[in-house]
């Protein structure tokens, strides 16, 4: 009931809301406010924030059916693929999440009788990726809780010795993706998205890569040294099947 305390509302109609509004009150999946890596241990998180969305009654804020990507350029000028140098660097200080609403919006039935006036609704919120002003696309950050990507962490302090056979591997099939065109344009090798320490984009794209049914070959790097030899162990039985793509 939150701080309604009448509003009785099935758990079932609060499962792909991504927020709940009611008077100064916004109580928010935690999942939305913290970095891909962070697995909570006790379930899902919901954090109340303070303020309005100047809507009456209660509030869910569900995400599109299909929130929309951008689509590749196909300008072979914007799209570089370096050869990764191993500098663990945040190339995407410019990402920023945006939300908006749509016209869609929908009462909702939570077992009252004999009132007129509806006070539960359901609407369409988008939480839009942007970098330095231009829209990357549009996410819905609940799929991490239902399809969560692997997370690489490691006591390993990066210094385990790596031979000459495993150097050349990597600098022949590790590409950096330093821009959102990079990542949409994939390389065919393995690519490292070097975010570090950049929640907000390490979300971003952990989202975009599940959306795009990417999730099952992507990695994200903890709060542990990235150590590739480590890494490539881990990754080494049946076979080698090193991640696609490398959040860092």
């Amino acid at each position: 009931m939150f701080e309604s305390g009448r509003f009785n509302i099935r758990t079932e109609h609060l499962v792909d809301a991504i927020a709940l509004c009611t008077e100064d009150s916004i109580f928010v999946a935690g999942i939305l406010l913290r970095d891909p890596s962070m697995i909570p241990t006790s379930g899902p998180q919901v954090r109340r924030l303070i303020g309005s969305i100047g809507q009456a009654g209660l509030v869910l804020l569900v995400s599109p059916l299909n929130p929309r990507i951008r689509p590749t350029g196909y300008d072979p000028t914007s799209v570089e693929h370096k050869m990764y140098d191993g500098k663990r660097e945040n190339k995407f200080s410019g990402v920023s999440l945006h939300l908006s609403f749509t016209e869609w919006k929908m009462p909702l039935d939570w077992g009252n009788t004999g009132e007129i006036d509806q006070e539960v609704f359901l609407l369409e919120s988008v939480l839009s990726v942007m970098h330095n002003g231009q829209w990357v696309g549009d996410i819905d950050v609940l799929g991490l809780e239902k399809d969560p990507l692997d997370v690489f962490e490691t006591d390993c302090k990066g210094d385990c010795e790596v031979d000459e056979a495993m150097k050349h591997a990597l600098a022949e099939d590790v590409a950096s993706l330093d821009d959102w065109e990079e990542l949409l344009d994939p390389p065919p090798s393995v690519g490292v998205f070097r975010a570090r320490s950049n929640w907000v984009a390490r979300l971003a794209v952990a989202s975009i890569l599940i959306q795009q049914n990417k999730g099952n070959c992507a990695l994200v790097i903890g709060g542990s040294e990235l150590c590739w030899k480590c890494l490539v162990n881990q990754y080494a039985y049946p076979e080698p099947h090193t991640p696609r793509f490398i959040i860092d």
